[in-house]
């Protein structure tokens, strides 16, 4: 197609678990049209720019925000005018790469145009707003950019530089109403960092929507200490079509909770948020992170369990042996991974082990990052059980193993087919590591003996170990008690 256009610039974006295949779509391109001007943007890009032109034959790469950047950058090229004056971008000059001057970020960004829908092919994607009721085809939107906050896990701090802008609530219906009458789609999924962190704006905007009577069902990420101190909100927010919230629960574990620099006291703003979302006919979504920093053995019962208490509204000793349906979409979650761009990418390697060989294992279900507690936490037998016992229970919870599998909740179903196969093979590999917890032997030393008996990697035995502690069959040696927010070290 790139043969037969004949364009004079090509540009390409990329993820970090994208990046490889960027690069090698750009040296193709430029094997077969070495004339053709090559543009990088988009996250990785940004954060990484030089990899760009070491391995991706990259021309110039835009730094940031690029609406602004990326039309100076494509006037400039067609003047034909040196681009030193462009700001926010990368290029070589001789044998070095320049970086110019930092653009300021947009201001006005009701002053963007909306994207124009016509020029991709809707039908191949299969997107939704992740709610089983609402299982039509979703478009997505950011009416806000930025966030004042610093979770060590997000890359929005250093992208946005702590800062938030917001398109109004007339420019943000005037794009979902074009919407709806040139696509027919009536899902959206807004992707602020925090749709609520202005409440005035978002009363403002479901107004608007009540006003001019616009039917189209929406979801949302909020904070869930926005949700408890403006809890007036919600009850417009349904009334304008908000059908779910998004809201980062992240860990069960208060201890791990303060080391991600969660800036909510504890975990009571969830689970007041949670009852008020509910209260209003709003679904919470529950968004998951596994293996964060300072998480040990019994960490992932902590986090499952209090997930079972927000789901099913009660606390619960064991976890129940639930018959989930297998497409509730309530829970997301995905697996701790350093990524550049991100606070915790700067210190990963000093507070566990980090498993990424390539740009391509930064996927949500890949294990790329294990604490140093889970590592050196002793796993021992919560109840001891002979191997046909613990066959029958482990059984009787395979259900929800495949509902965590699905999730990505400290393992992943690529996971499961990769190193077992199927299940079946993976509850026998469970019977394996609970019989070799013995209460002295660390997570790294059973590790290694699980690997010279059974060939079990790292990966295979902290896996299984995470599904053990939350069915409770297995447990830390010496239990952590859950402390002060003043007596836990956040990370920088």
């Amino acid at each position: 197609m790139i043969k037969l256009c004949q364009p004079q610039i090509v540009g390409i974006t990329a993820l970090t678990r994208q990046a490889l295949t960027a690069y090698s779509l750009g040296k193709t391109i430029k094997r077969s049209c070495k004339d053709i001007k090559l543009v990088y943007g988009g996250v990785h890009p940004t954060f990484l720019p030089e990899e760009c032109f070491v391995k991706g034959a990259a021309d110039y790469v835009v730094v940031g925000e690029g609406e602004q950047t990326t039309y100076d950058l494509l006037c400039h090229l067609s003047d034909g005018t040196d681009v030193d004056d462009v700001q926010g971008i990368a290029y070589r000059k001789a044998d070095k790469i320049v970086l110019t001057k930092e653009r300021a970020l947009i201001r006005d960004l009701d002053a963007l145009p909306f994207p124009d829908y016509t020029l991709v092919p809707l039908q191949l994607y299969n997107s939704t707003i992740h709610l089983k009721e609402y299982q039509d085809q979703a478009i997505h939107i950011m009416s806000s950019r930025g966030c004042p906050n610093n979770c060590v896990y997000c890359c929005s701090p250093r992208l946005y530089r702590q800062r938030v802008r917001f398109r109004s609530a007339e420019n943000i219906l005037d794009e979902i109403e074009s919407i709806i009458e040139k696509h027919g789609i009536r899902n959206i999924h807004f992707h602020d960092d925090n749709f609520m962190l202005n409440p005035q704006r978002v009363s403002d905007f479901c107004a608007f929507v009540t006003e001019r009577r616009v039917n189209f069902n929406w979801i949302c990420l909020a904070r869930t200490d926005t949700i408890v101190t403006c809890p007036e909100i919600l009850p417009a927010m349904r009334q304008a079509g908000c059908v779910g919230i998004e809201i980062g629960v992240e860990t069960g574990d208060e201890f791990v909770w303060h080391k991600m620099n969660r800036m909510q006291p504890n975990l009571d703003h969830i689970r007041v948020a949670n009852e008020l979302m509910k209260s209003n006919d709003i679904k919470p979504m529950y968004l998951i992170i596994s293996y964060g920093v300072g998480e040990n053995i019994d960490s992932a019962y902590k986090t499952t369990r209090f997930y079972y208490e927000l789901k099913l509204e009660r606390d619960i000793e064991q976890i129940p042996a639930h018959d989930f349906d297998k497409e509730d979409p309530d829970l997301g979650g995905h697996l701790m991974r350093p990524s550049p761009g991100t606070a915790f990418y700067d210190f990963a390697h000093e507070v566990g082990v980090c498993l990424a060989t390539s740009w391509q294992d930064h996927l949500e279900q890949n294990m790329t990052f294990i604490p140093n507690e889970l590592l050196a936490d002793v796993p021992t037998k919560n109840c001891v059980l002979d191997r046909q016992d613990l066959i029958e229970i482990l059984d009787r919870y395979r259900g929800n193993l495949l509902h965590y599998m699905k999730n990505d909740l400290y393992i992943s179903v690529p996971i499961v087919e990769e190193k077992f196969g199927d299940i079946d093979a993976f509850i026998g590999f469970l019977c394996s590591v609970y019989e070799s917890c013995d209460g002295r032997k660390t997570t790294k030393e059973l590790s290694d003996e699980l690997e010279q008996d059974y060939g079990a990697d790292l990966v295979m035995v902290v896996s299984a170990l995470a599904m053990l502690s939350i069915l409770r069959l297995v447990r830390s040696r010496e239990a952590r008690q859950v402390l002060e927010i003043c007596d836990v070290k956040a990370l920088p």
